[in-house]
């Protein structure tokens, strides 16, 4: 059986993966910065992923800035009040240290971004959700 794969200018090459259902890739969303893409999908129609995919990581890309700082805000006192060596920092020092990672889009058009943590909660991913809209719902540390 041929391996499915989508090639898109912006996405580049995403691989469907039967036993997760769902397209996968990497992608350098800023220059020396690749991350993980993975795609959810209902089906594996090629142009209607392609398009969701398309719109949903452009929206998540334009508005990247603002979630991760509504996850520095999220965060911040967890971080200040739990997790700092007595070093409380601000949400812009918050902001600088962690990484984008890994973007994982759903068929709904919500999504969930993963960043490294850079050393703030001992290697734990934080991991925020957004909505169909692209809006901040939450943001959490796992692992």
């Amino acid at each position: 059986m041929t391996q499915q794969v989508i090639k898109n200018k912006i996405l580049g090459e995403l691989t469907w993966h039967n036993d997760l259902n769902w397209w996968k890739g990497k992608l350098e969303i800023t220059p020396g910065n690749v991350i993980s893409l993975s795609v959810d999908s209902e089906n594996i129609e090629t142009p209607s992923v392609s398009e969701l995919a398309y719109h949903s990581f452009t929206r998540i890309q334009q508005q990247e800035v603002n979630l991760r700082r509504s996850a520095a805000n999220h965060l911040l006192d967890l971080y200040n009040d739990s997790w700092n060596n007595s070093d409380a920092i601000d949400c812009p020092t918050f902001m600088n240290l962690i990484k984008l990672e890994a973007v994982h889009l759903n068929f709904d058009g919500s999504a969930t971004i993963y960043y490294e943590d850079g050393d703030l909660f001992g290697g734990h991913v934080i991991v925020v959700s957004i909505d169909c809209n692209g809006i901040f719902e939450d943001a959490d540390i796992a692992g």
